[in-house]
């Protein structure tokens, strides 16, 4: 509650990031009317075109804010699937850090020996997984028109960085790397078709590798798909460039906090200058 206020109370949302990043990540709120007017704007935005497949039937874009909210209400009861509001570090966006200013979504259930991912990425590339390697994630995103520039390749590297965080606490999910390194064995991959430059520059920045052009992405379409998956020793190295806390899992509400850059910061409804209790 605000010192002085009997009556409002803020409730900050956790925003997971890294040192140095553009992006952070923290849950939806769908009783936040100013969360779901900007998922709104990002679901009636061309760009969700990208993420549909028109032949099938249930694969849409929301036709109200009622059903909007029903898709993201279903997704969070589904244990394999997890979607991020992308927003912007004070960095990044002074005036209006921390709004959802995208979406990113992680499929995949890490309890599972079998999904539609680890198929998926078997078809695709040739390579049959072995029997007690983690089930491969997916990664989907799309950004919100207007927003600032550059935070979604910043937001997929802090999905990558807290998908490697997770799997650290789980035995069998890394493997010794040559030096003194473990590196995670989970394989991370995306898609974006040929036209999507955009979405391409999006992975190519996050450190993904294209190991396949022009693919089938699912059964019954053109190949006109690129197919990525993330290169964590690149990843890895990017990361130790960045900064020291690598894998030091950092949650804040202020998640810019350690950056030594200093800038005149406006403050909005996630940084009240009165003290928050």
């Amino acid at each position: 509650m605000i010192e002085g206020s009997e009556k409002q109370i803020i409730n900050i949302p956790e925003i997971i990031t890294i040192p140095n990043e553009r992006a952070g990540l923290r849950e939806i709120n769908v009783a936040d009317p100013i969360d779901v007017e900007n998922m709104w704007q990002i679901e009636q935005s061309p760009g969700m075109l990208n993420l549909i497949d028109p032949d099938d039937p249930e694969d849409t874009i929301s036709a109200t804010k009622t059903e909007l909210l029903e898709w993201i209400e279903d997704v969070k009861k589904d244990p394999s699937i997890k979607v991020y509001a992308v927003v912007a570090t004070k960095l990044a966006d002074p005036e209006n850090h921390g709004e959802v200013d995208g979406w990113l979504r992680i499929d995949g259930h890490p309890g599972m020996k079998d999904s539609e991912e680890k198929r998926r990425y078997e078809r695709i590339t040739g390579a049959k997984l072995l029997p007690d390697e983690p089930i491969p994630y997916e990664i989907a995103y799309i950004k919100r028109p207007g927003s600032v520039g550059d935070l979604l390749s910043s937001g997929v590297r802090v999905a990558c960085y807290k998908i490697a965080a997770d799997d650290a606490l789980v035995a069998n999910t890394y493997k010794q790397t040559i030096g003194r390194f473990m590196g995670p064995r989970r394989i991370v991959f995306a898609s974006a078709t040929n036209t999507n430059k955009n979405s391409i520059r999006v992975l190519e920045n996050a450190h993904f590798d294209c190991i396949k052009k022009n693919v089938i992405y699912k059964k019954g379409k053109p190949p006109v798909d690129n197919f990525f998956v993330l290169n964590w020793n690149n990843f890895h190295k990017k990361m130790e460039q960045k900064d020291s806390f690598f894998l030091a899992r950092l949650k804040t509400m202020f998640p810019d906090k350690f950056n030594s850059k200093s800038k005149i910061i406006t403050d909005n409804r996630f940084t009240p200058n009165l003290k928050a209790k």
